[in-house]
């Protein structure tokens, strides 16, 4: 009877040993499958530590400033990027915040195509949700066909095997500068080359759209481009020029709908001053096969009076001085003083074209330039007025096939 109470009293402490081993196996196992379960589907650098866990997480550095996230995406995007660019931003900014971030890189190296957002957030058991004090954000970033050209003449590095227009077109920029500008030139002067240049190799699209028409390959190697095919081709070939030049978007006039129309030109900085430059408005129309220089340096005044741009986020420019006309002193306010400049012309055989600038309301009647028929050779003439009220461009073109 005693040795059964024995027995029966060893089971029980064995089965008391079987629940506290079993508890403590229950324990660790606990442990490890937590420890499985965030290293399978928390992502270590993006979350917020719950308290308590001990895993070998490390602190996230993650920028809090605008100037800081900007000042990052561009040294990013002049060290070569082309594609995903990666940053971990304080959390409070907003979705407008992260759009924002990165128009402050510059148009000419290229653009953003797209961009993601994550946050992360996690629960201790049934306590609060504990948000992450950080964003991630994936930029998509296009590197332009200008910037590969401009890296590869001026930095020498290599344009990419698959990019081959950009290819192509570092050959015509090559050429171009090698024939056709020289050191001994000023920077107005290798400036004019280029508006030309580009103008006599281009006409202005009006085919459906292609990928080419909006940058300088359509311009320089196609022959066929918009707005931004003429601005980016301008701002290419004046850079490699060593002539600081901006992209500008903005609008102009205004539509039936009376709505302005999207439209993009330069910024040129010639010495310590910035003017607009708008090629695509100096493109002859095809009625019209005649190079113009109305939008060759152009102060904020005079080009305001018919588009509008964000002043803010570009450069001022407050002089006429190096304007095309003004440079060239062949700008007019009185009727005495044009006849006078279209008579000296005349006189001295010119017999193909004047070009000149005027800022105040002229006589230009037929009535007033028929003395130019009174020279030799003058068969017929046209004349062609381009620009707003107070500042406009007279182009006189003889002996016109009919």
């Amino acid at each position: 009877m005693r040795n059964n109470n024995i027995f029966s009293l060893l089971g029980k402490i064995g089965a008391l040993v079987g629940v506290v081993i079993a508890f403590v196996l229950m324990f660790f196992l606990a442990g490890w499958m937590r420890e499985k379960f965030f290293s399978k589907f928390a992502d270590k650098d993006s979350v917020k530590i719950v308290d308590g866990y001990e895993g070998d997480i490390p602190e996230i550095e993650y920028f809090k400033t605008r100037e800081e996230i900007e000042a990052y995406l561009n040294s990013e995007v002049d060290n070569g990027a082309n594609g995903n660019i990666h940053i971990d931003i304080d959390a409070s900014f907003t979705d407008d915040d992260i759009k924002s971030f990165y128009k402050s890189i510059d148009p000419f190296k290229g653009r953003v195509k797209s961009y993601i957002t994550a946050t992360s957030t996690e629960q201790d058991g049934d306590g609060p949700v504990l948000e992450s004090a950080y964003a991630s954000v994936n930029y998509d970033f296009v590197r332009s066909d200008e910037m590969y050209v401009y890296d590869s003449m001026k930095n020498g590095k290599e344009i990419p095997a698959e990019r081959k227009e950009a290819a192509e077109l570092k050959e015509v920029c090559e050429k171009f500068l090698k024939e056709e500008i020289t050191e001994s030139m000023s920077d107005y002067e290798k400036e004019l080359a280029i508006h030309d240049f580009i103008i006599n190799s281009c006409e202005y699209s009006d085919v459906s759209e292609a990928t080419y028409q909006h940058g300088a390959y359509g311009a320089l190697v196609k022959g066929d481009a918009w707005c931004e095919g003429y601005s980016r081709a301008a701002a290419l070939l004046l850079r490699l020029c060593d002539i600081d030049a901006k992209l500008i978007k903005g609008f102009v006039g205004e539509n039936p709908e009376g709505k302005d129309s999207n439209h993009m030109w330069n910024q040129v900085k010639l010495g310590n001053t910035w003017y607009h430059l708008d090629l695509t408005m100096d493109d002859p129309k095809r009625e019209n096969p005649v190079i113009c220089h109305l939008y060759l340096n152009v102060s904020d005044d005079k080009m305001a009076a018919d588009r509008s741009w964000d002043r803010e986020n570009s450069e001022t420019c407050p002089s006429m001085s190096d304007n095309y006309f003004v440079r060239n002193r062949i700008s007019f306010s009185d009727d005495e003083s044009l006849q006078q400049y279209i008579r000296s012309e005349l006189q001295n055989g010119n017999r193909e074209r004047i070009e000149c600038g005027i800022t105040s309301n002229l006589d230009l009647s037929d009535e007033t330039l028929y003395f130019m028929f009174d020279y030799e050779n003058v068969t017929n003439y046209m004349k062609y007025k381009l620009g707003e009220e107070k500042y406009e461009s007279l182009e006189i073109v003889f002996n016109v096939q009919q």
